[in-house]
């Protein structure tokens, strides 16, 4: 069975996606939860236990080199939907205040610790917001696939017409599936990225499918079927 670009496109929406959408907002505030937790438990450690730290600098520093390993990780991933940042440097930048003023040893190495699992809890939990969730911290991305897929079910849609019609058949502006009486060339798929409330703490975007009607402009197969347009609602 011969493929066209809308069965490619849904491939790479349904590749996308997978959580259903109650279960991604469930995730998503989750993620905001811990977020807000490192602040919170980071406070509540660090301030009774505030001033006449003696540790070395040396120490403080190496105390980061967990949360740089996710760093680390977090680069090698090349995802094309972004790559966990706050997630390990929040933590980080907490543990490395808590070694510059946390006096007691026992409160400082139980939060470093402590913080290390939650950097790894909300490194892990944004891979799924990104590998299926309808999320992306990559809209640029998103958005740059999303035109080059629409672009070619257009073209797919002008060919279907040169090759059906005369190229002096004159036709009336309209519909292009009605036109073709093909259903496939009814709407062309697009996939969004917007930005929510949470997009500045986060960096998450959330990815929207739609669909838009494809326009046939009217006039000459040979020359208008070269300028069909996708009209948004």
């Amino acid at each position: 069975m011969e493929r066209d670009s809308a069965d490619d496109y849904d491939e790479f929406v349904e590749a996308r996606t997978w959580t259903q959408p109650e279960k991604a907002v469930m995730l998503l505030y989750v993620h905001l939860g811990m977020l807000v937790l490192t602040v919170l438990v980071t406070a509540a450690v660090v301030i009774p236990n505030w001033g006449g730290a003696r540790r070395s600098l040396g120490t403080v520093l190496v105390s980061a080199l967990p949360f740089l390993g996710l760093g680390v990780l977090s680069g090698l991933l090349l995802s094309s939907k972004g790559v966990p940042l706050i997630e390990w440097v929040l933590p980080m930048i907490a543990v490395l205040i808590a070694g510059v003023g946390c006096r007691s040893d026992k409160a400082f190495n139980g939060l470093r610790w402590g913080l290390f699992g939650l950097a790894v809890a909300l490194w892990l939990n944004f891979g799924f917001l990104v590998g299926g969730g309808g999320f992306t911290a990559n809209p640029d991305f998103t958005r740059a696939i999303a035109t080059s897929m629409r672009k070619n079910e257009v073209n797919a849609a002008g060919e279907a017409m040169r090759a059906k019609f005369a190229p002096d058949a004159d036709y009336p502006a309209g519909p292009v599936g009605e036109i073709l009486a093909d259903p496939r060339f009814d709407a062309v798929d697009s996939l969004t990225a917007r930005s929510e409330w949470h997009t500045p703490l986060t960096r998450l975007y959330r990815e929207d499918r739609a669909k838009a009607p494809l326009w046939y402009p009217g006039g000459e197969v040979a020359e208008a079927s070269r300028k069909l347009e996708v009209r948004t609602r």
